[in-house]
């Protein structure tokens, strides 16, 4: 990732390991990404302020079955519901969700509050945001009527079941790496099928953490995360580098300089960034 954008180091470090190793209900982590558990759509880190851009993802090995990759276009989703509902469309737009994580063990305290659907100062979608295990909207009484509760919770609900039913699913091999627009894109698992006996009831608590903790895990994965700018900034630069390489004849140099180069590198990054959702 550092050869095409910046790592944006968090609490966890520079990059963060998604290491499957529970096997038993009795055996608690703090993520469902460390359990067999299946992980319903969702963007990374809402309540990080700015939300990272892209988020990224490295197989490292995947002995287990199922476990397979979820990922939809929330952008794509909302503006289906915008075409087919207006009105629920409106209410994502309007009603902010407070997401919050807060850790004693990794002293963090994160807060910060948003719309599913942000829009831009022309009304269009700049960013969609959502986790079902984070998000929280205040109590009706205190900023919004039991109506607009009442149709916040009914729009989401038919947000969601577009983006469901539009998801992609595939299976991540050794050495896949999948790059997704965070600020955009949802992603998710299925079921990851455990392969071993969860009925063991012969050891004792102690001694099943004690094996976890040791085993090596059946699903090991390695991710990172990186804002906008970093990346945009490589790319502008690259392609600098590329029309001097030939002779300062290419797009905005010939016509007005580098400046205008680096003005033609931009632009087409933001157009890149509207269109891409997968990488």
């Amino acid at each position: 990732m550092q050869r095409f954008g910046v790592v944006r180091t968090t609490e966890w470090g520079i990059h963060f390991d998604v290491k499957t190793q529970q096997s038993r209900q009795d055996v608690l982590t703090e993520d469902l990404a460390y359990t067999n558990e299946p992980i319903d759509l969702h963007h990374d880190n809402p309540y990080r302020n700015p939300t990272p851009g892209y988020w990224c993802l490295m197989c490292l090995r995947d002995a287990a079955a199922g476990g397979l990759s979820i990922v939809s276009d929330g952008l794509y989703a909302s503006i289906l519901l915008r075409e087919t509902n207006p009105e629920m469309f409106d209410i994502l737009t309007k009603v902010k969700v407070r997401f919050s994580y807060i850790s004693e063990e990794s002293k963090t305290a994160l807060v910060t509050e948003t719309p599913h659907i942000l829009l831009d100062y022309e009304g269009n979608i700049q960013h969609v945001t959502y986790s079902g295990r984070l998000d929280e909207v205040p109590a009706s009484g205190y900023k919004y009527s039991l109506e607009e509760i009442d149709m916040y919770y009914r729009a989401k609900k038919k947000w969601l079941q577009l983006a469901r039913e539009n998801a992609l699913r595939f299976k991540l091999e050794p050495g896949d790496l999948v790059i997704l627009d965070n600020r955009r894109t949802m992603h998710g698992r299925t079921q990851i099928e455990d392969i071993n006996d969860n009925n063991d009831t012969t050891h004792s608590e102690e001694e099943v953490k004690e094996e976890v903790q040791h085993a090596a895990p059946a699903r090991f994965l390695q991710g990172c995360y990186a804002d906008y700018d970093g990346v945009s900034s490589k790319y502008v630069l690259g392609q600098i580098r590329k029309w001097k390489e030939r002779g300062n004849t290419g797009p905005g140099v010939r016509e007005g300089g580098e400046a205008e180069g680096i003005v033609a590198a931009a632009v087409e990054v933001r157009e890149i960034e509207q269109q891409s959702a997968f990488l």
